[in-house]
């Protein structure tokens, strides 16, 4: 299932190997890979209007995911609305 970035949570403060969990509604997040990019980068830009570069490889920033390469998301969170329920405040 596919998750709006609007829509999930931030995770709490979490140690960065650690999975976190929901400020929500305190269940275990998920990482969500972004389908835009790769390793952060969504294409390449050289300034050239003709790229004659040898190995073009993506080096503008993802817009999607800022370059994070995905967001965390919380499936919980996700069954509740798509049930009719509502985020805990």
């Amino acid at each position: 299932m596919d998750c709006s970035k609007e829509f999930c949570p931030e995770p709490k403060e979490f140690d960065e190997d650690a999975i976190p969990n929901c400020k929500d509604c305190g269940c275990e997040m998920e990482w969500q890979e972004c389908p835009d990019c790769e390793e952060g980068f969504s294409y390449h830009e050289c300034g050239e209007d003709t790229c004659a570069c040898k190995n073009p490889e993506p080096n503008v920033i993802c817009d999607n995911c800022n370059g994070e390469e995905g967001w965390w998301i919380c499936q919980e969170c996700i069954r509740k609305k798509n049930q009719g329920g509502e985020k805990k405040e």
